[in-house]
Formats: C-alpha cells, sequence, structure tokens
C-alpha cells in the first residue's frame, strides 16, 4: 500500500533522527500493516522491540499510552489496536541495517 506513512527508508530516518534510547511507537488497526512495521524494525538492527501487542486495550502487560481519536473509536467497537514499541540502541549496540525486500 502506497500511502502507509511507515516504510523501510522512514524507519532508517527514524533512526538517524532518534537519539539513543529513544522510542518508537506505532499503533494500527491493520494486522498485515502493523506485521509489515514490525518485520521492519527487526530488520533494523539499530532497534530493539520491547514491546508488542495484538490486542492493545485488552493485553494486561500494556504499558501506558497516548489514545487518538480514532483509537477510542476502535476500542469502543472492540477492534483490536495493534502496537509496537522499539527502542533505538546506542550507538555501540549495533548499526542500522534496513534491509529492503
Amino acid at each position: 500500500r502506497s500511502k502507509r506513512l511507515v516504510n523501510d527508508d522512514v524507519v532508517a530516518l527514524l533512526w538517524r533522527r532518534l537519539r539513543s534510547g529513544g522510542w518508537l511507537s506505532f499503533k494500527t488497526d491493520h494486522e498485515d500493516y502493523f506485521e509489515q512495521v514490525q518485520k521492519l524494525t527487526m530488520l533494523a538492527t539499530g532497534f530493539q522491540v520491547v514491546f508488542e501487542s495484538r490486542d492493545l486495550h485488552r493485553d494486561p502487560a500494556a504499558p501506558e499510552h497516548f489514545e487518538s481519536e480514532f483509537e477510542k473509536m476502535f476500542k469502543a467497537q472492540a477492534q483490536p489496536v495493534f502496537y509496537l514499541l522499539a527502542r533505538k540502541l546506542q550507538k555501540h549496540e549495533g548499526e542500522v541495517a534496513v534491509l529492503k525486500d
């Protein structure tokens, strides 16, 4: 899907712009998009996924988070919200290597 914001170039850009220890927080109601971003962050060796959920609002281990208006709407309709939280590694912990399919 060409209109999706997060892709390999954006993940690489975020890694360059975030400070070491900075956070990437991603939410969506589309499972395939979640899986795409999950794959991108796993391939980007400069990020460590620290939490992920396939149903954020029913997950007892979910950290505190901001809720958007769309997210509130999905929650009210009992639709799952997919969530991924990743931390940028220290420069000495890994180098960014975003791979393209």
